[in-house]
């Protein structure tokens, strides 16, 4: 049993930016796709967006967006099964997209749900459900407000522009990841009181990827 310690847990916003270019030195057409990056410097959660690859399938892979799995030194994996697929690397790139820190939280919630739907006829004695289909649900962020912090700042703005596509990165203590993609920032709060430190919350909803 290794029970998940909530310290540590971070929150990132995308910047809309990108990071530098990623050189793709070897591919391995496998399940999932395994990418060698000599000191890729990437880590699980990041989004990378595939170029230049070749061979009769690459369209499977260019201008597609992937999140990084099992990242070592050199390496790291991606959700694509190539295992039956024609894909070369000469002179190809993995471009990450840029995040940015949200610095003061301090606790968490996620509700993912699905919806139900009700298949109950007059000949039934009890209800009949069927799962339907998946809603990553919210996140809810509590932390501490710092109008210094880069982070917060950029999830302000992302509220208050109504932007929509965004990505968003929950890191745990064990350095696994859940990254969402087409997000946006639902709400947003503050609140304090007499001799005592500035609160917030930040709400997300995003498509878990």
């Amino acid at each position: 049993m290794a029970i998940l310690d909530a310290t540590g847990t971070t929150l990132e916003i995308g910047t809309g930016t990108t990071g530098s270019e990623k050189i793709i030195a070897e591919v391995s057409l496998t399940n999932p796709m395994i990418l060698t990056s000599v000191g890729h410097g990437m880590v699980n959660g990041d989004m990378v967006t595939a170029s230049l690859f070749d061979g009769s399938d690459a369209a499977s892979i260019n201008g597609k967006t992937f999140v990084v799995k099992y990242a070592t030194k050199d390496t790291f994996a991606i959700d694509l099964d190539a295992s039956a697929l024609t894909i070369t690397c000469a002179g190809a790139k993995m471009t990450p997209a840029a995040f940015v820190k949200v610095g003061t939280i301090t606790n968490f919630s996620m509700n993912p749900t699905a919806s139900e739907r009700d298949r109950t006829t007059l000949k039934d004695k009890e209800r009949v459900w069927k799962r339907g289909a998946r809603d990553g649900g919210t996140m809810t962020f509590n932390l501490l407000w710092d109008n210094a912090d880069t982070g917060l700042n950029a999830v302000k703005t992302a509220y208050t522009n109504g932007s929509e596509n965004l990505a968003f990165r929950i890191t745990f203590s064990d350095n696994t990841a859940i990254t969402l993609q087409n997000g946006y920032v639902l709400d947003y709060s503050i609140s304090g009181e007499v001799d005592a430190d500035a609160t917030g919350a930040i709400t997300i909803r995003g498509t878990v990827v």
